[in-house]
């Protein structure tokens, strides 16, 4: 009778310490091939290394006006992350992001961002989600107030698959320049 009720309980310790076995890294996929590496926070933890982080999440208007999806934009203790992701019959066809300073995003005389000139940027096959890992260095410090400016190129796609329209979409925030182009930056405080 001992050997039936310890071999459950057995077997059910095994099951919880394989599940809460810690995952050293975990492989995200970007597009053009290329991966990046997230080393996940413990969020189980406690003390000085116990980090929760709140993600910002904004939509992602197309032709300023249209839901074309979310921008979402998180960090760890080395990295931000941020994440394009299209929805509502969108795919992304490039995207351009600025990550820092507020003050130094690149604008023209005027004063309108110029999203050819942000430090990040790609092209892209359809893509439904696109992530860039930005280190902190180039971000900011945690407690840092700094900008995002996430700009991509959407299509909408049709239920097979044709191109209904193509426009550029911005992370929704607080616009650049109120008085040129709807082109937006994302206030964001690195945790």
């Amino acid at each position: 009778m001992k050997k039936t009720v310890f071999l459950p309980v057995l077997i059910s310790l095994s099951v919880f310490v394989v599940s809460c076995k810690k995952q050293d890294t975990t492989d995200i996929g970007s597009s053009g091939g290329a991966t990046n590496t997230i080393r996940p926070l413990n969020n189980n933890r406690t003390g000085a290394d116990s980090v929760v982080i709140v993600p910002t999440v904004v939509t992602m208007f197309a032709g300023q006006t249209y839901n074309a999806g979310t921008i979402t934009i998180t960090n760890d203790l080395n990295f931000a992350y941020i994440t394009y992701t299209a929805m509502n019959s969108y795919v992304i066809t490039q995207t351009h992001l600025y990550a820092g300073t507020c003050a130094l995003i690149p604008v023209n005389p005027p004063g309108n961002p110029i999203p050819g000139q942000f430090p990040y940027s790609g092209t892209h096959n359809d893509e439904t989600s696109v992530i860039y890992q930005v280190p902190l260095s180039v971000v900011g410090a945690a407690g840092s107030s700094v900008c995002i400016a996430a700009h991509a190129v959407v299509e909408k796609l049709s239920a097979t698959g044709q191109v209904l329209s193509s426009n550029s979409a911005w992370g929704s925030g607080i616009v650049i320049n109120p008085t040129g182009n709807w082109g937006m930056k994302v206030p964001y405080i690195v945790q």
